[in-house]
């Protein structure tokens, strides 16, 4: 299926962190009215993360948020560091538990692989303004390489990452391998019924639950070897709505990617198994006037209402240019 191209909606532009990292994720919570980002703390390898937010209320407008176009500084912000929670692209607010509560990847506890510490769980944290908080104080999902019905490692585990359903009832996580012998990677996509997993870890007798366990493999509703060509050969954001379409975005700075090529924003959307015919790419087309394409890399996304929100980094100064662009779901036939 052609790549449809899309001109999206410039919503942020993101100043005052207190990193000079890109942006992982950054997530809008339009009733808290809070802009949050994720960062990894310092330069490579750096095995921790810090998480931010900054109130966008605006009481001026209609929505109760900053409107479209606003540059928002996080020096009036709050953050805390997340030790050990390394490098991920997830940020899932999980509302049933309350609006400062949040699915992130964590457990960067090994060595760094090609200078980069990979997030190898899934965590349920809240966020504390002015907290430390190390992975191994933080309630997880471990042995994310058995993610599946049957408990059992579909290879050795680099990384993960996760996404939540638009109502919270169903949780996704995307592992990936080392490199094989063909220096290819294999990737796991599982999906799991939070209301099943997130009591059984509250009551386990560890922080640390292996997805090993009897009632997590249970609750389980399925998990396939992943096998679908990736935007750009990358997963740089991961997102799931409540019909089961899963949305991957990628794309980096020409000089980051192997092939040395322009890769312009691609957010891919398919159903679970992404069957022929069921799935769709769409690219943003920023304006070439005020962004090269050459230097801008597409992070994380986030689905609300009627639109998809995706992190872009503009590589034309260090540190990058934060910013969210949005576009309409119904962008996508699928």
């Amino acid at each position: 299926m052609a790549v449809k191209n899309v001109t999206p909606n410039h919503e942020y532009t993101i100043t005052g962190l207190g990193s000079n990292r890109i942006v992982q994720k950054a997530v809008i919570d339009f009733t808290g009215k809070y802009l949050y980002a994720l960062q990894l703390r310092t330069s490579d390898p750096s095995p921790d993360s810090l998480l931010s937010r900054v109130t966008i209320a605006d009481s001026n407008e209609a929505t109760g948020i900053k409107p479209s176009g606003s540059t928002i500084d996080f020096s009036s912000g709050e953050s805390m560091v997340l030790e050990e929670f390394g490098h991920g692209e997830t940020l899932e607010q999980y509302l049933p538990k309350g609006a400062d509560y949040f699915w992130v990847a964590t457990g960067a506890n090994g060595d760094p692989v090609n200078g980069t510490h990979w997030a190898r769980q899934i965590g349920l944290i809240q966020f504390q303004a002015g907290q430390t908080l190390n992975y191994r104080n933080a309630m997880r999902l471990s042995s994310i390489s058995s993610a599946n019905k049957n408990g059992e490692p579909f290879a050795e585990l680099l990384r993960c990452d996760a996404a939540l359903s638009s109502n919270g009832s169903r949780l996704i996580i995307m592992g990936q391998s080392i490199k094989d012998n063909n220096n290819n990677y294999t990737r796991q996509l599982t999906c799991y019924e939070t209301a099943k997993i997130v009591p059984f870890m509250e009551s386990f007798q560890t922080l640390n639950t292996p997805c090993t366990e009897k009632t997590i493999k249970s609750a389980c509703v399925s998990a396939y070897i992943f096998t679908h060509h990736l935007p750009w050969d990358s997963q740089q954001g991961l997102e799931f709505n409540d019909s089961n379409k899963v949305y991957i975005s990628g794309g980096h700075q020409k000089s980051d990617n192997s092939q040395q090529e322009t890769q312009r924003p691609h957010i891919l959307k398919g159903d679970w198994r992404f069957t022929p015919g069921n799935y769709e790419t769409v690219q943003l087309n920023l304006n070439d006037s005020q962004h090269n394409p050459d230097l801008v890399e597409t992070e994380g996304l986030q689905l609300h209402g009627d639109n998809v929100y995706v992190g872009i980094e503009d590589h034309v100064q260090s540190p990058a240019i934060h910013m969210i662009y949005s576009f309409a779901k119904n962008e996508f036939s699928v």
